[in-house]
């Protein structure tokens, strides 16, 4: 085997390996019923049957709920349809005795049907059979009714009872309807119309018409066994087509002014501009009988009930798929162009095709033994591109020529050919770029070990080439002037398809990276983005209108560009595109995107090449509506809760709401946002999420606001919001009477503690004080008795010397006055504060006594304020300074002594001065080393006395003691602030 037919080779075997993982691993991305597709068919139809939840494989009536679900009426129950579950209207089975044949939605949420075989009653809530009522006609609140016998008759809406309006004699009717004038009633044998007073206004001998309808314009259309007819408001008849064999019309629906649906046991017969057609099991319609068709008008679905093949979803094909050759149904087409007057599409097997996009067909234009990989077309030549091969030229079905040389191209594998504005021809490669002013002088003039695959000339003439690791900007000149990479936040492995927008912004689709937007110099990558659910894979990016739609592996999804501005610019925070797949109309929702080319607008129509032949969409409109939010069920821990009340038991640990939505359109891609507010806390809406069951789990005690909305293709940014309020009761040690009685009870604890450690601390200050009371009187007590033994040694010398010196008389008054003096000195042991008439008295007798032992004698003078008498002072205060003057001063010199002791007042401070003339305190000091140690303890005794004063007594007492000139010393104490103003 060659090289290049081996390059071939492994190139198809590569393909379709790829195309086998991709169907493989994206075949139930979006699964939605059973499906059944028909390439020659108008639908694509999902399936649920029993295997669903459908209660019973026969359905006789389908209509819509006032909340957007479906209900149906089948032979073993009613229920609702979501698009995801059934869920039987009632638990009880009292009213499962009766089939109901329609289903009316009456005033009070009530729901009533006609029974099978004859009667009307009332389902929901409560079950009660009514009456005899065979058919209803509901307009508005009223109802109107036949029955077997013949009467017509009317209820209001409100009552359980009928009134009769006339008696029109026909037994056994076939079908019935209200008109303006009065009613239509059929049976076997004709026709009959009625005013409002049961008169006959016309009779039509038309046998066994099963169904009549009114149509949009007001005529009426009705069918019997063999033909359809129509009758217009004059009550004319015309035959508008014959069944060919016996049919039996079950229902009958308008979708268009010439455009009807009719079910019957012959499959589903299609009735447009008066030409039948019909879907049966011979043409691939899962069944032949139907019983009744629904159209859901927001999610463009046919709803058909069949008698034996569930309920059926018919999805109107927005993609029509290629019809001939069949050989080219399952071929893998790549690159598709506009060639003259034809459409051209290559595939990978050797063949371009001619299309026909008006009638969807293909036939052969080129066959080749080339490995084809991409189309385009300059001046009427093709340039198609190959695996392995170059470029082969063609002129209509001929091959004129190829590139496939060295110097002309970087690599013979060619994924595109691009001419721009200038005419000049590039071309990418699987190893770099070519570029040439025309066909004949292609040369190489970029080379790169990476994947060309896409071009996009901007406005500016700027040409941007997609590569497998980014994007090539290159001037109109040809010279790179911007690389976009990894380096700059792309993680996609090809960049594909380009748009540039009325702004000037770059968007760009790439494989396995979905889209990116350039702009100001900034990249910015939307699927990166939060709620972003755009596909990774972006292979084209089309303009359509207001949208724009982009293929992929999962099929085509579009968006509008308005919201993917918002998106970008943070406007809305979720982008949710609409999807286009196999319920759609696709055979395959793989479509090819790794070749340039690989799309084509013809007219209204868009060409996709895929896996599995051409796809031609050219219905790309969706008229979606807000979506409702209902809830289904709620269950609390794991239970179906059924009542009315929203308070939950303190041993709730989970709460699950199920919810459902009115949307059915399967292309509508619908995620749930939710959250939690406790009163007076807010939270943020979570992440979106496609399950619309939320569980709430170990929520505490308290009121809750559970906020659900559902984000849809809408992309709207006020989406519709169900709010579900519940309580979660609290413990009875969480309750708050329970938290109010312990809280008074730790208050009172906590206050009961206070007071007793206040008390405590009360208690241990006045305890602490009175013996610091105690103490200070010890203290002041030890001071005293430090004191007096130094005088009374020295009293007792002085009366010793008296006796040995024989002066007994003189002996004799000396201790009178001395036992005069101790014993006033004992009344003042118990006091620290005696008067100062007191305290002079005291130091008089002191005084007198002191004089015995000195001669010559000296003098004692003592000056104080009359007002100053009463007064108390501490005692034994100026004794001690009195001692030192009359020791240490007087007793030293030759001269006649005198000391002088002063009390007086300035303002409210008392002075007290005593003065001496004797040697002075500095010589005293300076010689006698003796005297200063005894001066220096006197005065230490004084301080402390002071000290002790000032911090029990509060006491501001100041002195100082210095010489007194001539000689001799001063002693000054001043009591500040110790005077009462108004005793001085």
């Amino acid at each position: 085997m060659n090289k290049v037919y081996s390059n071939k080779f492994f190139c198809g075997i590569f393909i379709l390996l790829i195309s086998l993982l991709f169907n493989e691993s994206h075949a139930h991305e979006y699964v939605y019923g059973n499906k059944i597709q028909n390439p020659q068919s108008d639908f694509t139809i999902s399936k649920f049957t029993i295997k669903q939840g459908l209660p019973q494989n026969q359905i006789q009536f389908i209509k819509e709920f006032k909340d957007g679900r479906i209900i149906l009426s089948t032979i073993n129950g009613i229920c609702t349809f979501d698009g995801k579950t059934f869920s039987m209207i009632k638990t009880n089975n009292q009213y499962r005795k009766f089939v109901f044949n329609e289903l009316f939605f009456l005033k009070n949420n009530r729901i009533s049907g006609t029974v099978y075989n004859g009667g009307f009653a009332h389902i929901y809530p409560k079950f009660k059979k009514i009456n005899n009522n065979h058919f209803i006609i509901q307009e508005g609140d009223f109802l109107y009714g036949l029955a077997l016998n013949g009467e017509v008759n009317w209820n209001n809406g409100k009552d359980d009872y009928f009134k009769k309006i006339f008696d029109s004699k026909i037994t056994n009717p076939i079908s019935f309807l209200k008109i303006n004038q009065g009613f239509i009633i059929s049976n076997k044998d004709k026709i009959n119309i009625f005013n409002i007073k049961g008169e006959i206004i016309k009779a039509i001998q038309i046998k066994l018409v099963s169904k009549i309808i009114k149509t949009k314009k007001g005529d009426f259309l009705f069918a019997n066994a063999q033909s359809i007819f129509k009758m217009d408001k004059q009550f004319s008849i015309k035959k508008i087509t014959d069944f060919n064999e016996f049919t039996y019309v079950a229902d009958i629906l308008q979708l268009k002014s010439d455009l009807y649906y009719i079910a019957s046991n012959r499959g589903l017969i299609k009735l447009e501009k008066n030409q039948l057609k019909i879907y049966n099991l011979e043409n691939g319609f899962p069944t032949n009988n139907i019983s009744t068709i629904f159209y859901h008008k927001k999610s463009d679905i046919l709803m058909v009930g069949t008698r034996d093949n569930g309920l059926l979803f018919l999805h109107f094909n927005k993609f029509k798929p290629l019809s001939t050759p069949k050989e080219a149904l399952n071929t893998s087409f790549l690159s598709i162009v506009r060639y003259k007057n034809t459409i051209l599409s290559a595939t990978n097997v050797n063949n371009i095709y001619s299309v026909n996009s008006k009638n969807k067909t293909a036939e052969e234009f080129i066959t080749d033994p080339y490995y084809f990989s991409s189309l385009a077309v300059v001046n009427d030549t093709i340039l198609a591109g190959t695996w392995g091969d170059g470029i082969i030229l063609f002129k209509e079905k001929q091959k004129v020529g190829n590139v496939n040389l060295s110097t002309e191209l970087p690599d013979l594998n060619v994924h595109g050919v691009f001419q721009d504005s200038k005419k000049r021809i590039w071309v990418a490669t699987s190893n770099g770029l070519s570029i040439g002013k025309n066909l004949k002088n292609i040369k190489v003039f970029f080379r790169k070990n990476e994947k060309f695959i896409s071009f996009y000339e901007l406005k500016n003439k700027n040409i941007c080439v997609g590569s497998s690791e980014g994007i090539y900007i290159f001037d109109s000149n040809a010279r790179l002037i911007k690389t976009l990479g990894k380096k700059d936040g792309y993680y996609g492995t090809e960049v594909r398809s380009f748009y540039e927008d009325y702004e000037g912004k770059l968007w760009f689709g790439s494989y396995n990276g979905g889209l990116y937007c350039y702009h100001k110099n900034s990249l910015v990558s939307l699927n990166k983005k939060k709620n972003c659910q755009l596909p990774q894979d972006v292979f084209t990016l089309i303009k359509k209108g207001n949208h724009l739609f982009m293929s992929g592996n999962l099929g085509v999804f579009s968006i509008k560009e308005k919201d993917l501005n918002n998106f970008y610019y943070n406007r809305i925070n979720y982008l949710i595109p609409y999807h286009y797949a196999e319920y759609s109309g696709m055979i395959n929702s793989e479509l090819n995107g790794g070749f340039f080319n690989n799309h084509l607008i013809e007219e209204n129509t868009i060409i996709f090449p895929s896996i599995e032949g051409l796809l031609f969409f050219d219905n790309y409109t969706n008229n979606l509506e807000k979506t409702v939010l209902i809830l289904k069920k709620l269950f609390v821990n794991d239970t179906l809760y059924l009542e009315k009340s929203r308070e939950f038991s303190p041993q709730t640990v989970q709460v699950n709401f199920m919810f459902s939505s009115n949307q059915f359109d399967p292309g509508n891609l619908i995620y749930y946002q939710y959250k939690i507010n406790k009163k007076g806390k807010n939270s943020d809406w979570s992440s979106l999420q496609l399950n619309s069951n939320i569980s709430l789990k170990l929520l505490p005690p308290g009121e809750y606001e559970l906020s659900v909305r559902a984000i849809d293709s809408n992309n709207d940014p006020n989406p519709l919001v169900l709010k579900e309020y519940f309580y979660i009761k609290p413990h009875y040690y969480q309750s708050i009477p329970f938290l109010i009685i312990v809280s008074f009870l730790l208050l009172f604890l906590i206050i009961s503690i206070v007071v007793f450690q206040l008390r405590s601390i009360e208690k241990k200050k006045i305890e602490e004080e009175k013996w610091k009371t105690q103490i200070g009187k010890l203290q002041i007590d030890a001071i005293h008795a430090r004191m007096d033994p130094h005088f009374m040694f020295n009293a007792l010398n002085t009366i010793k010397y008296l006796l040995v010196s024989k002066k007994n008389i003189e002996a004799e008054n000396l201790l009178n006055r001395f036992s005069l003096l101790l014993r006033k000195y004992l009344n003042y042991s118990d006091t620290n504060y005696v008067l100062v008439s007191e305290e002079i008295e005291l130091l008089s007798l002191y005084v007198e006594i002191e004089k015995q032992r000195f001669s010559p004698s000296f003098e004692f003078d003592v000056l104080c304020d009359q007002n100053l008498n009463g007064i108390k002072i501490p005692s034994m205060l100026i004794q001690p300074f009195l001692e030192n003057a009359i020791i240490h001063g007087i007793s030293q010199i030759k001269y006649s002594g005198k000391i002088s002791l002063s009390f007086k007042h300035n303002e409210n401070d008392l002075i007290i001065i005593l003065t001496d003339n004797g040697i002075g305190i500095n010589i005293t000091q300076k010689n006698v080393s003796k005297i200063s140690a005894h001066i220096s303890r006197g005065i230490s005794l004084i301080k402390d006395k002071i000290n002790y004063l000032k911090h029990n007594d509060g006491l501001n007492i100041e002195w100082a003691m210095k010489p007194f000139s001539p000689n001799g010393t001063v002693v000054e104490l001043v009591f500040r602030n110790y005077l009462d103003p108004d005793l001085i």
